[in-house]
């Protein structure tokens, strides 16, 4: 468990949280890895990067649309229409993500809410 605090803490100082959210990790640990595998672990980071990925993915989408590759099969089982709605629905996505990130922590000494009960 050492292990994954240290290496935590060095994922914090390498990524940028919200600072409402400034712990946003779960991590999980398994006494059963899998074979061959001295261990098993799973970590869940609540961040901003991930809209790198998004960007990433919505721009090879772009281009593979604007050519028209591969839409027969998707036009198939769907409608047109709905990889539009698809695409303006991940770049609303990019930007609220995009807005997060610019958010700054507030200049009083608040600290995080806390529940009332």
């Amino acid at each position: 468990m050492s292990d994954v605090q240290q290496n935590m803490s060095k994922l914090r100082q390498k990524m940028r949280f919200i600072h409402w959210n400034s712990d946003g990790f779960k991590v999980g640990l398994c006494s059963m890895p899998s074979e061959g595998v001295p261990y098993s672990l799973l970590c869940l980071a609540n961040n901003c990067c991930v809209r790198g990925t998004f960007k990433r993915l919505q721009d090879r989408f772009s281009k593979l649309y604007r050519a028209r590759a591969h839409l027969h099969h998707y036009t198939e089982h769907m409608e047109k229409e709905g990889l539009d709605i698809a695409l303006e629905r991940s770049r609303n996505l990019i930007e609220k993500y995009n807005k997060l990130s610019r958010l700054e922590a507030p200049e009083s000494g608040s600290s995080r809410l806390r529940p009332l009960f």
